[in-house]
């Protein structure tokens, strides 16, 4: 499964879309009281906190699924794993 942007904006609220980028209160700090987390199809970065990674580390921190690409093949956990701390007893 190839992580989309609108795959992540889904799990987001109040998200202003633009040409080719999202942008969404940051889910790493807060407050946010401006939208400062731009998220695109190459990845995100918070323009205030200056958190940065890609659509799949997002994705598992906002919609509480994880995603595991290993090997260029992704697996997606959804036997009962729920958050980033299962992911060690997880076995894809």
């Amino acid at each position: 499964m190839n992580i989309t942007s609108e795959d992540v904006v889904e799990y987001l609220d109040g998200v202003h879309k633009y040409q080719n980028y999202y942008m969404e209160r940051c889910v790493f700090h807060s407050p946010d009281n401006n939208p400062s987390l731009r998220v695109s199809d190459f990845g995100y970065k918070c323009l205030s906190c200056g958190v940065r990674g890609s659509l799949v580390r997002l994705y598992n921190e906002v919609s509480g699924r994880i995603v595991v690409k290993k090997n260029l093949i992704t697996h997606h956990l959804l036997s009962g794993v729920s958050g980033r701390n299962n992911l060690a007893q997880s076995k894809p």
